[in-house]
C-alpha cells in the first residue's frame, strides 16, 4: 500500500541510516502474512498506532519514513502497479459502502469511510494525474455522501469538475451522468445556483435517455432544492414530487425518506407547519425502520424546526439534541452545524442568551468552514435577533446586514426577507420609522412573491408597530389579521418577541378602548390576505421622506378629504395592477433599472420588461416617468 494511515508499509530504515546496507528490513511476498509483517514493522518503530476514529486498529508511518518508502518503491519499478492496486482497493471499499447505503448489499460490521480520507485523496490525485478519467469519476462520484457528511464540498466538487473537463473524458454515459449529478448537488449546497442547474439538467437528460430512474431522481432532487432556495416553491414541489415517485416506483423506501424530508422543508418555507411535520414524521418512521442514524438525525431536525416554530420548545430541544448526538457520532460536520443552529434557536426562544450564543457561534464557524452560504446566512440572521435581544444593536445591525448581503448575492429571497425583518426592527428601536417601513415593505412583498405565508404574517405584524395613533384601528385590524393567519398556520407568536407585542396591544387598547380594540381586531380577522397586505402598504406609504406621518392610504378609517402624502406611491388605490406589478412599480418609482428590479425580485429582466409594459398600458401612459408621476398624484408629465 502507498498511504500512511490504515496501510501496511513496504519497510524503511530509521532516519539517518543507510538504506542499502539494511539486510534486516522486512520484505513481503504476496503469500506472507500481513499481520506478521505489520508486527515486525511496529517492533522496528517503522509504524506507529493512530488514535482510531474507527473501531479497527490503524497504523501510520512517520512522514520522513513514508517518503523514503515511496522513493524505494519508485526505484523498484513497482510504484505504478502499487498505486493502481491502491486505487482499485479504494474504489472497492467506496462502492461497497454505497451498495450497503442503498440496500443493494447486506449490512456488515464495516467502519465509516472517514478514516480512509487520506487514502481516498491520494487515490483521486493519482487517477487524475495519470489521466484515468473513468475510474476517477467512478470514485469521486460515488464519494458524494462522504463529501457532504464531512463538509468537504469544495474538495469533492473540484475533483469532479477537473475530471469532467479533462481530455479523454469517459465514454461511459452512466458514469459521466452520475459525476455531473454529484457535482451539481455539491454546487447547489455551496449556493452556486447556475452551475447546479446546468449540471443537474444535463445529468437528468442523460439519465432519462438511458432509463436510469435512480439517477433521474437524484438530479430532480437537486433541482428541487435549488428551486426551493430561490423561492420557487411550486417548482420545487414539482421536482421533488417526481423524485419521490421515482424512488417509490423502484421500491426504495430509504431514498423516498430523503425526498419526504426535502418536501417537508418546502412546506416549512411556505409556512405550512402541519404539512411540514407530517411529511417529516412519515420520513422518520421509514428512517427508524431502516436504522440509518443520519437519516433519523436529518428528519429529526426537520421536526425540530416545525416544533420550535409551533412553540413546542421542549420537543424541539429533544429532537435537536438527538440529532446532534447522531451527527457527532457519524462525524457529519454539516449535520452538527445544522443541529447547533436549531438548538441555538430553541435557546433564544427560551431566553437563554448564553446558550443561544454558544450554539449559534459554533454553528456559524462550522458553516463558514464547510462553505455553506445558506447555512451561514440563517445563523447570521439568528445571531442578529440574539444581539438585538441583548441590546447590542450595532452588533445586531452588522449581523443582519451581512446576512442580507450574502442572501442577495446568492439569490435567496427567503433569507433576504428574514434579514429585512430584523433590520426593520432595529430601525424601529431607534425611532426611524421610514427605514423600518422601507425594510418591512420589501420583506412583505418578497415573501408574497415566494408564497412564504409565515414571513408575510410576520411582516404584517411588524407593520402594526408604526401605525400612527389617529389610525390605531388599522393597527388593531392588522393584529387581528395576523392572529387569524397564525391560527391557520398553527404558529403562535414568537416567545422572544411576545413582550413588545403585548406592549403594542396595551397601547392600542389604551387608544381605542377595549370595545374599540376588540371590534377592530375582529374586523381584521375577517380580512383576506390581499386586504391585509393593502392595509400594510397604506401604513408604509404614509411616511414622508422626512419621517412625518401622513394619511393611511387604502384604510377604511381614513377621511375621504385626506389626500396621499407627497412623494409616496398610492399603490393601495391601484386595484387594476397585480401584486407583482405593484412591486415592480414601487421599484420603478425608486429609479431602479430593469436589472436592479430583476435582482431585487429574483426574476428575469425580460419578465420585468413585460411587467413594465403591462403597467404602462393599464395606467394609460407612455413611459415610466409618467407612470410614477400619475400615481404620485401629480398627473402626467
Amino acid at each position: 500500500a502507498v498511504c500512511g494511515a490504515g496501510s501496511a508499509a513496504t519497510g524503511a530504515p530509521p532516519p539517518g541510516g543507510d538504506p542499502g546496507s539494511r539486510a534486516d528490513l522486512p520484505r513481503f511476498s504476496d503469500a506472507q502474512a500481513v499481520l506478521d509483517g505489520v508486527a515486525s514493522l511496529i517492533d522496528k518503530s517503522l509504524l506507529r498506532p493512530v488514535a482510531p476514529p474507527a473501531e479497527e486498529p490503524r497504523f501510520g508511518m512517520l512522514e520522513t519514513i513514508r517518503e523514503f518508502g515511496l522513493e524505494r518503491l519508485d526505484a523498484s519499478g513497482e510504484a505504478e502497479a502499487a498505486w493502481a492496486r491502491h486505487a482499485a482497493w479504494c474504489l472497492d471499499i467506496v462502492e461497497a459502502a454505497e451498495a450497503r447505503r442503498l440496500g443493494r448489499a447486506a449490512p456488515i460490521a464495516a467502519g465509516p469511510l472517514g478514516p480512509e480520507r487520506d487514502n481516498l485523496r491520494s487515490a483521486l490525485h493519482w487517477l487524475r494525474d495519470r489521466g484515468q478519467v473513468t475510474t476517477g469519476l467512478r470514485l469521486a462520484g460515488t464519494l458524494w455522501p462522504f463529501w457532504l457528511e464531512h463538509g468537504e464540498l469544495s474538495e469533492g466538487r473540484q475533483h469532479l469538475v477537473t475530471l469532467l473537463a479533462m481530455p479523454g473524458e469517459t465514454t461511459d454515459s452512466i458514469i459521466r451522468a452520475n459525476a455531473m449529478s454529484v457535482a451539481g448537488a455539491l454546487a447547489q449546497a455551496q449556493g452556486d445556483h447556475d452551475e447546479a442547474v446546468a449540471l443537474s439538467q444535463a445529468a437528468l437528460a442523460a439519465f432519462r435517455v438511458m432509463g436510469e430512474s435512480r439517477g433521474a431522481a437524484v438530479a430532480l432532487t437537486t433541482l428541487g432544492l435549488d428551486a426551493m432556495v430561490n423561492g420557487d416553491c411550486d417548482l420545487a414541489e414539482t421536482f421533488l414530487g417526481e423524485s419521490l415517485a421515482h424512488f417509490r416506483t423502484m421500491g426504495d423506501p430509504r431514498a423516498g425518506a430523503w425526498a419526504l424530508r426535502h418536501l417537508s422543508s418546502v412546506a416549512y418555507r411556505r409556512g405550512d407547519m402541519a404539512r411540514a411535520a407530517a411529511l417529516a414524521e412519515e420520513g422518520l418512521s421509514i428512517a427508524r425502520t431502516t436504522a440509518n442514524g443520519l437519516d433519523v438525525a436529518r428528519l429529526s431536525l426537520n421536526l425540530s424546526a416545525a416544533a420550535v416554530t409551533g412553540g413546542d420548545l421542549d420537543r424541539a430541544a429533544a429532537l435537536g439534541a438527538e440529532a446532534l448526538g447522531l451527527f457527532h457520532g457519524a462525524g457529519d460536520r454539516w449535520g452538527v452545524a445544522d443541529a447547533f443552529e436549531r438548538l441555538g434557536h430553541v435557546a433564544l426562544e427560551r431566553g437563554d442568551m448564553a446558550g443561544a450564543a454558544a450554539h449559534l457561534d459554533a454553528s456559524l464557524a462550522l458553516f463558514r468552514d464547510i462553505g455553506d452560504p445558506e447555512g451561514t446566512v440563517v445563523v447570521l440572521i439568528r445571531l442578529g435577533w440574539l444581539e438585538r435581544a441583548r441590546g447590542a444593536e450595532p452588533v445586531a445591525a452588522r449581523r443582519f446586514a451581512e446576512g442580507v448581503a450574502v442572501a442577495r448575492e446568492r439569490r435567496n429571497p427567503s433569507c433576504v426577507t428574514s434579514g429585512l425583518l430584523g433590520l426593520g426592527a432595529l430601525a424601529l428601536d431607534r425611532g426611524d420609522h421610514v427605514a423600518a417601513a422601507t425594510a418591512w415593505a420589501e420583506s412583505l412583498h418578497l415573501a408574497r412573491g415566494v408564497g412564504d405565508h409565515l414571513a408575510i404574517t410576520m411582516a404584517l405584524e411588524w407593520s402594526s408597530h408604526i401605525t400612527p395613533p389617529r389610525y390605531a384601528a388599522t393597527g388593531a385590524g392588522l393584529l387581528g389579521a395576523v392572529a387569524r393567519s397564525r391560527e391557520t398556520l398553527g404558529v403562535p407568536p414568537q416567545a422572544s418577541l411576545r413582550v413588545e407585542r403585548d406592549r403594542l396591544v396595551v397601547g392600542l387598547r389604551s387608544r381605542l378602548g377595549d370595545p374599540g380594540f376588540d371590534a377592530a381586531f375582529a374586523g381584521g380577522g375577517g380580512w383576506s390576505l390581499d386586504a391585509a397586505i393593502a392595509h400594510a402598504d397604506g401604513v408604509f406609504a404614509m411616511l414622508d421622506a422626512d419621517g412625518q406621518r401622513g394619511a393611511i392610504l387604502g384604510s377604511p378609517s381614513r377621511p375621504d378629504a385626506v389626500s396621499s402624502s407627497p412623494g409616496r406611491l398610492r399603490l393601495a388605490e391601484l386595484p387594476a395592477l397585480t401584486h407583482r406589478e405593484r412591486d415592480v412599480l414601487r421599484l420603478v418609482s425608486q429609479g431602479r433599472s430593469n436589472q436592479e428590479i430583476a435582482d431585487a425580485l429574483f426574476i428575469s429582466t425580460r419578465t420585468v420588461a413585460n411587467h413594465v409594459s403591462n403597467i404602462l398600458a393599464k395606467l394609460g401612459v407612455d413611459n415610466r416617468t409618467a407612470a410614477v408621476a400619475l400615481v404620485l398624484g401629480g398627473g402626467r408629465v
